[in-house]
């Protein structure tokens, strides 16, 4: 990392990927190439252009390699797994200087240690990602009252248990915030389905069922669904 106190050097070499930040889109739009110093919120803008998207973070700031290389929580985990699962290839700088695409095909034990190996094998310059033809979605947060807390918790049980596996397009963000300084207390809790659906799918209505203080669910593009849960994400934080 290169935020100021953050470096995991001391009297090092650290190396700044920060300027590899092409983002190239193929020609049938199936797959994205892209550099190891984007952000997510900058890849997402360039490929929205397109009406696709990709298996990457939830919130702006995050970035590329840590995420990828680290497996990679995103919108679509419950459909198609982690980040990481969607890497086609990898372009990678070796421990001798060897500039190498890694794909499953041709170098099977590296191309699996890095879905999940962190920066331990070597300096990843750029990941080719499938892409997934989604542009409009259906999102938004719900915020509950802690009178709903006991409800909220057996809804969300059989939601993990049935509502999951029943339609995996579905995702579910969960958050409980207290403020013991201002007396504030509520659930927040972010839905978000990548079509743009004019009801809550079946596996996730007892969620909009429940009384809320406020719900922003409505159709927006994959874009505006990322903003609005990044409010408030900060950089210098572990995402």
């Amino acid at each position: 990392m290169t935020n100021p106190g953050w470096a995991n050097t001391d009297s090092g070499v650290l190396i700044s990927l920060s300027k590899l930040v092409t983002v190239e889109v193929s020609q049938d739009k199936g797959s994205v190439n892209i550099g190891a110093g984007n952000k997510w919120g900058d890849v997402y803008s360039k490929i929205g252009e397109y009406g696709i998207t990709v298996t990457g973070g939830r919130l702006s700031p995050i970035g590329v390699s840590g995420f990828l290389l680290g497996g990679g929580l995103s919108f679509l985990m419950n459909s198609e797994g982690f980040g990481a699962d969607s890497v086609l290839s990898y372009e990678i700088v070796l421990a001798d200087g060897t500039i190498s695409t890694v794909t499953k095909e041709s170098s099977p034990d590296l191309f699996k240690a890095l879905k999940g190996g962190s920066s331990n094998f070597g300096i990843v310059t750029s990941f080719k990602l499938q892409a997934y033809p989604i542009d409009n979605v259906y999102a938004g947060s719900l915020h509950y009252s802690p009178e709903q807390y006991n409800a909220l918790f057996k809804i969300m049980e059989t939601y993990a248990r049935e509502g999951i596996e029943s339609d995996p397009k579905t995702h579910i963000i969960s958050n409980f915030i207290y403020v013991p300084s201002q007396a504030i207390e509520a659930a927040t809790f972010y839905s978000f389905y990548p079509e743009p659906v004019a009801a809550p799918p079946s596996a996730v209505k007892p969620f909009f069922d429940l009384p809320t203080i406020m719900n922003t669910v409505k159709v927006k593009t994959f874009r505006e669904a990322l903003e609005e849960y990044s409010v408030g994400s900060e950089t210098k934080q572990r995402y």
